[in-house]
């Protein structure tokens, strides 16, 4: 039997969106079928004589994977937690291999658009099962919320009344409702741009209920900015009105209804109390002044800074964060930015930057192409990174969550084929 390249690519994406969904323990699908394309490589390269033939690639945005592990790899050297940042460097080497498969399977525009309905199709099937859990009793059987969690492997996890108090909030295959907050932020600018109408609105309002029900903070950060950038590309004039608009409404709800919000009868009025506060006082309190999630991240991100300091920026090493200690049992950043600045380095973190900013400013300029199918992707792809920027900080951490690493690999195999399409006409 002939197997063929499409097929082992299609079940190496397939089996990376569904992440921990499909899992026993610590061993997800994903991984058996990265071995697969791994040996499928080897193989291929046998037959070809040790040839290896890629077609032209139109940006180097993808080199800073490389660059990345060979970074972390360094850090070897200084790292504070050597066991820890060997594992770092599993994850971003599984992360790596998302993004690199998609850039060099993508020679064309019908791969792009292949690469897109696969991980689209998945994601249909979450917000799907997401949606059960928050209007049902359902769950997903490796949900940390789950009874059956032995079955897969799972430690139990000693949650006391959480299957009580989960009530109607979601994880879906991220087995964290911030991280399927996330997840949903990612991929909402292709449902709010998408030419059909039934998926623009059905499946807007699904992913938008469920960032909602996930009660993610930062993702409703993120939610704002993206519907404000939707608004933007759509119709700018428009966009600068409701800006105008919603600005002055912010304010007059801050300073009139929002102190009243605190003592409401409602319990979902006090929740929304709540963020609203915890997002003030993110900003304005003393973290040693207070210890709910806020104060604890705060006092976290202290800690990373004054580590990094340590290490003259050199960074205290991957995944070495968690080593620096605790607060209330929690050890990780929960910030990717501060989490690449404190254990990778101010000189990995401006670099990491940079590539971003260069990513975006590639998706900005493929927008205007007459190509409508082009158009789409970059445009749903640069207003999904901006948002990213507001939900990675909800996370623990995103550098083993493989929808951000699809995301990179769909941005850059976007840029490329909207370069190659202008190289062609050109």
């Amino acid at each position: 039997m002939v197997i063929r390249r499409d097929f082992v690519v299609s079940l190496f994406l397939i089996t990376a969106t569904f992440g921990v969904a499909i899992s026993y323990s610590k061993i997800y699908m994903f991984h058996i079928s990265l071995l697969f394309l791994v040996l499928y490589f080897l193989l291929s390269l046998l037959k070809n004589n040790l040839t290896i033939t890629t077609t032209k690639k139109f940006t180097r945005l993808h080199h800073l994977f490389f660059v990345m592990f060979a970074w972390y790899s360094l850090t070897l050297l200084w790292t504070i937690d050597t066991q820890s940042t060997l594992v770092y460097l599993f994850y971003i080497l599984c992360g790596i291999s998302i993004a690199l498969t998609i850039v060099y399977y993508v020679t064309e525009q019908n791969k792009l658009e292949k690469v897109f309905k696969i991980v689209a199709a998945v994601f249909v099937v979450e917000i799907t099962f997401s949606l059960l859990e928050v209007f049902t009793s359902f769950r997903l059987p490796i949900s940390p919320y789950s009874n059956y969690l032995s079955f897969f492997g799972k430690t139990d996890i000693d949650l006391g009344n959480v299957h009580l108090l989960a009530g109607d909030v979601p994880t879906g295959f991220r087995w964290n409702s911030n991280n399927l907050a996330t997840t949903m932020t990612l991929i909402l600018p292709f449902a709010l741009l998408h030419p059909k109408k039934s998926i623009k609105y059905l499946g807007s309002i699904a992913i938008i209920t469920l960032i909602v029900f996930a009660e993610s903070r930062g993702n409703v950060l993120a939610l704002c900015a993206i519907l404000l950038l939707f608004v933007y590309f759509t119709n700018k004039k428009r966009a600068i009105m409701l800006g105008s608009f919603f600005g002055a409404a912010a304010i007059l709800f801050y300073v009139f209804i929002f102190p009243m919000m605190e003592t409401s009868d409602n319990y979902k009025v006090r929740r929304a109390y709540s963020s609203f506060a915890s997002a003030q006082d993110y900003i304005l309190v003393d973290p040693n002044t207070r210890y709910d999630s806020i104060g604890v991240r705060k006092t976290l991100i202290d800690q990373g800074l004054a580590g990094l300091k340590g290490s003259y920026g050199l960074g205290v090493g991957g995944g070495a964060s968690a080593s620096l200690g605790s607060v209330r049992g929690i050890e990780s950043m929960h910030n990717f930015w501060i989490e690449i600045l404190v254990e990778g380095g101010v000189l990995f973190f401006t670099a990491f930057i940079l590539w971003y900013l260069a990513l975006l400013n590639n998706l900005r300029k493929a927008i205007r192409t007459t190509d409508k199918k082009i158009k789409y992707f970059a445009t749903a792809t640069l207003i999904s990174l901006i948002g990213f920027v507001f939900g990675a900080i909800s996370t623990s951490s995103v550098i083993y969550f493989f929808p951000m690493w699809i995301l990179f690999g769909f941005a850059i195999a976007t840029i490329n084929q909207y370069k190659r399409s202008k190289y062609i006409t050109e």
